[in-house]
């Protein structure tokens, strides 16, 4: 009868775990909290990038899924990393928002290899800040690339506007 009783528990079990995650969202939460990749994880290559006479070590977010998710949740990015947006069309305008940002960035501004604009020292938002106060950040012209940093390091190393970009191999 125990073993009957044991079955029949985990037997309920499965059916309970597989109808949970049947639904939309209850698996990619579990592994986001995990922090196991999912189908959903951007998968991102790691480049090196030249600005002016800087190099950084970039992530390069080239498909929708990464750049939506951006550095959103992470704690911290090295002074010498950050991340590189690929645009789905060259001389494109678009908004960036700092959801889910957990420390300020430097966002660089970049058409035909050349920083076009810096947007400095972008702040973090509060968590429960509704989604259409969230202030969006755009560039004044297209572009083809975007470029995020460590707030400061942009001044620190003396990038500025004109400066000629060396893309890697993507």
């Amino acid at each position: 009868m125990k073993q009957f009783l044991a079955l029949l528990g985990l037997l309920v079990g499965v059916m309970f775990l597989a109808y949970w995650s049947s639904k939309p969202g209850n698996l990619e939460a579990f592994f986001a909290r995990t922090g196991l990749p999912t189908a959903n994880t951007p998968t991102l290559t790691q480049k090196t990038l030249t600005v002016g006479s800087s190099q950084f070590k970039v992530e390069v977010a080239q498909t929708e899924q990464a750049r939506k998710t951006g550095l959103s949740g992470r704690e911290s990015l090295p002074e010498d990393s950050g991340m590189l947006f690929v645009l789905e069309k060259k001389d494109e305008q678009p908004a960036f928002w700092m959801k889910g940002m957990k420390f300020p960035i430097d966002i660089i501004w970049i058409n035909d290899n050349v920083v076009s604009e810096i947007t400095s020292n972008v702040p973090t938002i509060p968590d429960n800040t509704p989604d259409p106060q969230i202030p969006k950040y755009a560039p004044r012209a297209k572009v083809d690339y975007v470029l995020e940093i460590p707030a400061g390091v942009a001044n620190k190393r003396g990038i500025k506007v004109g400066d000629t970009i060396t893309l890697p191999q993507l």
